[in-house]
């Protein structure tokens, strides 16, 4: 037989009926998305991970990509591969995707990335989630002192040398 999933919505008593097209609607969902880590430096590889989720029973050609925002909310880049990424989804099925973004020159901050899920024919978006991650500075110390002592070995000497930072 076959199983209904009606009983996969919690409905409270209180809650209105919902209009078709909305979330608990979606037949292809983005069920998790994440970085590997929440901060990087400049000319790092930011790996994005997404789970996309197919609860119809109809098979689904879905492109995945990934949109990097910086802070001021203007499109820097698409992730690789910036044509997306193509998901045949089966029926029930549901596929791991990576996608990645290299921080290069772009300057420290915090980003946001839109990780969509579009449909393949006609290009709708049918679901998509925000990750936000920061791109550290790379690290100036004022005040840093380096010696190196002893100052002088004489040719045939054998010596250690020493270093020593000093933060002033």
């Amino acid at each position: 037989g076959k199983i209904s999933l009606v009983s996969r919505r919690r409905a409270s008593p209180s809650a209105a009926p919902e209009p078709p097209g909305s979330p608990a609607e979606k037949d292809v969902t983005v069920r998790s998305a994440h970085t590997d880590r929440k901060k990087y430096v400049s000319n790092e590889t930011v790996q994005i991970y997404a789970t996309i989720d197919n609860r119809s029973d109809v098979p689904r050609d879905v492109v995945v990509e990934a949109r990097v925002r910086d802070s001021r909310g203007r499109m820097t880049v698409l992730a690789a591969p910036d044509t997306g990424l193509s998901v045949d989804l089966g029926g029930g099925a549901c596929e791991p995707v990576t996608l990645s973004w290299n921080t290069g020159a772009y300057p420290p901050g915090p980003y946001s990335i839109l990780l969509s899920a579009l449909d393949t024919v006609d290009g709708s978006v049918l679901d998509e989630r925000k990750i936000t991650f920061s791109v550290a500075p790379a690290i100036a110390v004022e005040g840093l002192k380096l010696s190196a002592g002893p100052a002088r070995l004489s040719a045939n000497e054998t010596g250690t040398v020493g270093f020593t930072l000093e933060f002033q």
